[in-house]
């Protein structure tokens, strides 16, 4: 993980999916993909984080309540500093994670395992944040986990932990509904990364992106 600070407004972005996700349990989630107390640096393997001053360009990705983003497929140099403008044109929270294909692992795992603290094994589907805003979520926060959403629990909670010892820097920023946010990339790294959203449901359902070096 790298080692720039976040501004406010993704700070401020990560504080509103959390309180929509209803303060669901399990690791810390931010902007960032590594728990909090991880100190060790991450490999940069796809590039690191940077801050929009380095940029040379800046690239605007749209995203959607169909769970796609436009443009789906970015071309970059080997080297640059891009600033991506991420603009969310639906009703609901999306997000934009960028990093290698361990970091994208990583970070559905550590959604999903806020779902499953958060809604007691009730799965969120794709449209549930949004209704959690106003009140009318369809899980039901009261009912115990049964044998089998412990067992995955379980069996989640030891995937992360393997997989953040294998996953490289990455960065992610949650965008509400109708707004938009900055994310600054630079491409060192020796391959190029992915990128997608986790919000639960959305990852699978086909909201991701790829980039290749030009």
């Amino acid at each position: 993980m790298n080692s720039h600070s976040h501004s406010a407004g993704r700070v401020s972005a990560a504080a509103i999916i959390l309180v929509l996700l209803g303060g669901c349990g399990g690791s810390s989630h931010g902007s960032r993909m590594a728990p909090a107390g991880a100190r060790r640096p991450r490999p940069q393997t796809f590039g690191h984080g940077a801050v929009g001053s380095e940029a040379s360009r800046t690239v605007e990705v749209t995203m959607s309540d169909d769970l796609r983003f436009q443009p789906a497929q970015v071309n970059v140099k080997r080297g640059e500093i891009v600033t991506f403008h991420l603009v969310n044109r639906g009703k609901l929270v999306h997000e934009f994670t960028l990093g290698g294909p361990d970091s994208q692992e990583l970070h559905e795992d550590q959604m999903a395992e806020m779902d499953m603290g958060g809604s007691a094994g009730g799965s969120m589907d794709m449209g549930s944040i949004g209704n959690m805003r106003s009140g009318h979520s369809g899980g039901m926060p009261g009912m115990r986990m049964d044998r089998s959403h412990k067992k995955y629990l379980s069996a989640l909670r030891k995937r992360i932990a393997k997989l953040d010892g294998t996953a490289s820097a990455s960065d992610s920023v949650h965008i509400p509904p109708g707004e938009s946010r900055d994310l600054v990339w630079a491409f060192s790294g020796e391959g190029a990364p992915d990128f997608g959203c986790h919000i639960p449901g959305h990852w699978h359902s086909g909201m991701k992106g790829s980039i290749s070096f030009s």
